[in-house]
């Protein structure tokens, strides 16, 4: 899209014929506009993410009920050609938000929490990196576990799935809570 949004410098025609012998050439030097580009991003926003994410390793994105990104930051920052071998042990080449392949767990864990928040029903739960329900076997993203986690802050701090798993299980009308939030959220 670079020739789209810096336009385009128009320097010389050269007219020929079939013999490549130069019938008639113009110089014109004009600039053709490249087209506007807007954003929605908040700055104030993406400058609170870069300074929550110093010394971690994840990502973020914001988005409003339109779709249009607030935030968007990715932790380490995407380096170029900084200390090329060191970079390549902490994945500086690797931008999470446009090249990470995840399953939108993480959102539902927002509209879990807000269920739990509103029951004030969860217990704290030991998390060993899976758990069992039914005939199926869930894992956490860390597999070999969280250990203690004791309330939504720091499951959600922590990113335990283990803990959403049980809570919400246990949750007597989690669907119907589940539902309510997912609509109050804009999701349809």
């Amino acid at each position: 899209y670079n020739n789209f949004l810096e336009g385009e410098k128009i320097c010389h025609k050269i007219y020929m014929d079939t013999h490549k012998n130069i019938i008639y050439h113009t110089k014109q030097e004009y600039y053709k506009k490249g087209k506007d580009l807007s954003t929605s991003f908040f700055l104030a926003g993406q400058l609170y993410a870069e300074k929550l994410f110093t010394g971690y390793t994840g990502s973020i994105i914001v988005m409003n009920k339109e779709g249009e990104v607030l935030v968007a930051y990715s932790s380490p920052p995407l380096k170029v050609y900084e200390n090329a071998p060191n970079d390549l042990k902490t994945n500086s080449y690797f931008n999470k938000i446009f090249q990470g392949k995840y399953p939108p767990g993480s959102i539902f864990k927002v509209i879990s929490a807000m269920c739990l928040f509103t029951t004030k029903e969860f217990i704290p739960i030991c998390c060993s990196g899976s758990i069992q329900i039914g005939n199926r076997k869930f894992h956490c993203w860390k597999r070999t576990g969280h250990g203690s986690i004791n309330s939504i802050q720091e499951a959600f701090k922590q990113s335990c799935n283990i803990f959403f798993y049980v809570n919400c299980s246990n949750l007597k009308d989690f669907m119907k809570y589940f539902f309510i939030y997912i609509n109050e959220l804009g999701f349809e």
